[in-house]
């Protein structure tokens, strides 16, 4: 048994740094086929690693379920065995097709949403910053014209002191 933490480690190799290698090589090198596939098996990865998160919540205690997910994610993510384009043209692509407007009308909602908070955000974070630094500008001001008074009024001790010093000793 690997484990969860084992698991992680060939996630991101297999799942994440392999498939990122595979797409630059096809955007340089390959033609349009393999890129195409390496754009598959990318949607069918993001959609693995959304659904896998729920799995690991109810199925992570089967005996040897991540050995289970390792060979599924090689399934996918290999180009001979080409699971991740079985995937897409027999599941994922009808699926797409069929709720292609009701996710768009979502991704849309949503970003306005995050973008009407983000900016809300972002207004509230530059009043509070603007607030903060003028506080401490006039806090700087008044420590800097206190330590200015404060050697004004020394020089002028001094100076009596020294006057009195001369007087004392005419």
């Amino acid at each position: 048994m690997i484990g969860e933490s084992l698991y992680r480690l060939f996630e991101v190799v297999i799942g994440l740094l392999y498939p990122a290698y595979a797409s630059f090589k096809a955007l340089k090198y390959g033609n349009e086929e393999e890129r195409r596939q390496w754009i598959v098996i990318w949607i069918v990865i993001g959609a693995f690693l959304c659904f896998s998160f729920l799995a690991d919540l109810v199925l992570s205690w089967l005996p040897v379920y991540y050995e289970a997910k390792l060979l599924l994610l090689v399934w996918l993510v290999l180009p001979k065995t080409r699971g991740a384009l079985v995937l897409f043209n027999n599941y994922f692509l009808a699926s797409l097709e069929m709720h292609e407007e009701q996710i768009d009308r979502a991704f849309d909602e949503a970003h306005s949403t995050v973008k009407g908070h983000a900016t809300h955000m972002i207004n509230e974070g530059t009043k509070v910053f603007t607030s903060q630094v003028s506080n401490v500008l006039n806090r700087s001001s008044a420590v800097i014209t206190a330590a200015l008074i404060n050697q004004s009024l020394g020089d002028l001790k001094q100076r009596q002191n020294e006057n009195k010093s001369e007087k004392n000793e005419k």
